[in-house]
């Protein structure tokens, strides 16, 4: 059986005016699966209590539980970093990544953890969008990718010079 736990923010105070924060509205209860196990998860959404401050309609969530999960999954970041390690890092197949997961007592359709690996994908290409510049600087160069599909003749190129193109 699941746990069930209760999410609110850590704000007592609205941060627009300083008056404190009042229940909006309880969130429907929502599934999360970690890597640590199965949870149901109740949200308390806050609001402020001074009907005349700007930030009056603005909605205060769990920010602990906005960390670890994102938005209309019922995966948890960790579960999706773990699924994107075991894809890229140790080159696991879908069906064994989808055993592995099996054995610490998750169960996934094939198509939800095609979409996850999508999602690893998308966050990984974020993170990268966002520290470009400071890879580059730490790298010096910027390797797009290399072409090993003809083993025979494996590609000589100067990559550092297709890095500087990049830059």
């Amino acid at each position: 059986m699941a746990q069930v736990l209760e999410a609110v923010t850590s704000m007592n105070r609205c941060p627009f005016c300083g008056s404190a924060l009042r229940r909006k509205y309880n969130a429907n209860p929502r599934r999360l699966i970690t890597l640590d196990g199965e949870y149901y998860v109740l949200e308390r959404v806050s609001r402020c209590s001074n009907r005349e401050c700007p930030g009056y309609e603005t909605s205060f969530r769990a920010e602990n539980l906005q960390a670890i999960i994102l938005p209309r999954k019922i995966f948890s970041l960790d579960v999706i970093m773990y699924i994107g390690t075991l894809r890229y890092e140790e080159h696991k197949t879908y069906e064994e990544i989808r055993e592995d997961l099996g054995n610490k007592g998750i169960r996934i359709s094939m198509g939800e953890l095609t979409n996850l690996t999508m999602t690893f994908e998308s966050l990984i290409k974020g993170w990268h969008e966002e520290h470009i510049q400071e890879i580059k600087e730490k790298l010096g160069e910027y390797i797009l990718s290399i072409d090993g599909k003809n083993a025979g003749s494996f590609m000589e190129k100067d990559y550092k010079e297709l890095g500087k193109a990049v830059k």
